[in-house]
């Protein structure tokens, strides 16, 4: 296409334009829905579902939990019940069920997914001895081969810190060999890394010896300093490298399990079966029930909605076939942000060579959401070998200078690792001005580093800073640049802050005033619909009359009264016979 004169690039684009009218252009929840409204007939369901609210979902996740309970607690299976409630806690089961059931929603085929836990304890698996001491000496051995990088990368960046603060002075003598600890940890697992008898140990003939064999090569390594020290945090302060990474590879407890002999992991792998398979049962039957109720009150969320979306492409070859033929293009933005069900569904409406993936896994923000970042690195390295899909590298920036980028790319080089994250943000990754006009030098950036401890070198006052919270903090930071920008001549006019909230801007503002730096906000934010006012509105509503339910859920739940979900849900269900929700939170705190 860009081979052609820019006269046809304009008119196919304005072809494109008039297109995009027939275009869905929606997100994959709303495609979804949109998709169960119109089949809905072929799943079952009434038309006229409705997508449940949080207290409505809490109230189900009660019932059902409830119902489980009390089912195994008085079943055959009440002691391995028991025990595995005990194991996680009376007061956590329940966020287990409801955390498990949520990763269950997004799976391909939650069922397998929920049984496939049970492989690692299968005791029949792990009968003969020697395979178990295979299993645990792979573990052993390919932690340290797999971070041979990460330890030459330590290696040389402590080396280089440990000069630097003896040249700058920033640390006294003692401190500084303090750090020979973990040179030495980092020069003694590259050793093991290049020690082809131990990589070539042939475990199966390892007998009695098994537990000497760990002991020797773990006891002999030197134990890593507190993370409290000075020499650790100098150096995460002003080092290359990241040292938190080092005790990652092993922790204290992992390096003694990895000491106990064959007979031993077996005996806790036999112990541990009947609980996982027993926690197996519940996860099944919880999931199987919060279905089959959602199913009964027609009532959804917005999982249960992929789910079913899902189910419809699955079960049916002719919908699956004629989205397939219609779709010519499968456009899919922030890629990295989806999760497997979400994947298995653009699979089952593509055709196979209609999918366009764009998205940047650094940007990956919504694990707390179940979306899954590794399905964007799978892509990425299928891509980069297959014959038949292609990998295009956006690096051309067209929005910002090459001095922003030269800066973005600076920070992010050291703060992304391959070992921490798995990404590592090599040239393949750094951003590039797309135009000659963006590629022309401006003044560097500068980074104003914030310390938090007391070898803060800023010009304010360290008073002050003990005084303050983290924005404020930043705020007096600024407030020193600005007076300082100032002072050669800037108009207060010609500066700008952005901030990353706008929660900070009061703060700021604050300081400012207090240094009579003038400062002007703009803020879009609508001050009657900020949380302190609605919450103030609804505590004058229910004033006036109680008995509505919505504005004294509002002020139940907040900070007044920190009322959370599951003990709103326990109060509506407390009182079933009183219509409405105040009658029925009078009635529960009387009871």
């Amino acid at each position: 296409m860009f081979d052609l004169p820019e006269a046809d690039i304009r008119r196919n684009l304005k072809r494109q334009q008039m297109y995009m009218a027939d275009a869905q252009i929606m997100t994959i929840d709303a495609f979804c829905k949109k998709m169960v409204s119109e089949y809905y007939y072929l799943l079952g369901i009434a038309p006229n579902y409705q997508i449940g609210d949080d207290i409505d979902n809490a109230i189900i996740e009660e019932r059902i939990y409830q119902k489980i309970f009390n089912h195994y607690m008085y079943s055959e299976d009440s002691d391995i019940f028991s025990k595995l409630v005990s194991l996680i806690g009376n007061k956590n089961f329940s966020m287990f069920l409801t955390q498990s059931f949520n990763q269950m929603m997004i799976q391909k085929d939650p069922i397998a997914w929920v049984e496939s836990f049970s492989l690692a304890y299968d005791i029949e698996h792990f009968s003969d001895i020697p395979g178990v001491r295979e299993y645990y000496w792979n573990l052993f051995v390919g932690s340290i081969v797999n971070h041979q990088s990460l330890f030459q990368e330590l290696l040389d960046s402590l080396l280089e810190f440990k000069h630097y603060a003896k040249e700058e002075g920033i640390l006294k003598t003692q401190s500084i060999n303090s750090g020979d600890k973990y040179v030495t940890y980092c020069q003694q697992l590259i050793e093991l890394g290049a020690n082809e008898a131990l990589l070539q140990v042939d475990v199966q003939e390892v007998d009695d010896d098994w537990i000497q064999l760990f002991a020797k090569l773990l006891d002999g390594l030197v134990k890593l300093p507190s993370k409290t020290g000075k020499f650790f945090k100098a150096y995460q302060n002003e080092g290359s490298g990241n040292l938190h990474l080092l005790y990652e590879v092993f922790d204290d407890k992992e390096l003694e399990w990895l000491k106990k002999s064959p007979k031993e992991h077996l005996t806790y792998i036999q112990a541990a079966e009947p609980l996982v398979k027993m926690a197996q049962k519940v996860l099944i039957e919880y999931y199987t029930l919060m279905r089959a109720e959602h199913l009964r009150l027609n009532q959804f969320t917005f999982a249960d909605i992929e789910r079913l979306a899902y189910e419809l492409l699955q079960t049916n070859e002719e919908l699956a076939h004629h989205y397939q033929e219609t779709l010519t293009e499968i456009l899919v933005d922030e890629y990295q942000d989806n999760n497997s069900l979400q994947d298995a569904i653009l699979e089952k409406l593509s055709n196979g060579h209609n999918l366009f993936l764009v998205g940047d896994v650094k940007q990956s923000i919504y694990s707390f959401r179940n979306a899954n970042p590794q399905l964007f690195m799978d892509r990425y390295q299928q891509f980069q070998k297959s014959d038949t899909d292609e990998l295009i590298i956006l690096q051309e920036n067209y929005r910002s200078t090459q001095t922003v980028l030269g800066a973005t790319n600076f920070i992010f080089a050291q703060i992304q690792d391959y070992y921490f994250d798995r990404i590592e943000y090599d040239e393949k990754a750094e951003l590039k001005a797309g135009t000659e006009e963006k590629k022309k030098a401006l003044k560097p950036i500068e980074f104003l580093m914030l310390s938090l401890d007391k070898s803060n070198t800023t010009k304010v006052n360290d008073d002050e800073l003990d005084e303050t919270e983290k924005i404020e903090k930043e705020a007096l930071i600024l407030a020193d640049k600005v007076q300082g920008l100032h002072r050669t001549g800037v108009a207060y006019q010609d500066i700008a802050i952005l901030t990353r909230d706008t929660n900070s801007m009061n703060t700021i503002s604050q300081i400012f005033k207090k240094y009579q730096i003038p400062i002007m906000t703009n803020r879009e934010e609508n001050y009657y619909r900020t949380t302190e006012i609605q919450i103030v509105q609804a505590l004058l509503t229910i004033i006036d009359n109680p008995r509505q339910d919505i504005p004294l859920v509002t002020v139940l739940h907040s900070p007044m009264f920190n009322i959370n979900e599951k003990e709103l849900a326990t109060i509506y269900l407390a009182h079933k016979t009183i219509n409405d929700f105040y009658g029925r939170v009078v009635a529960y705190a009387n009871a």
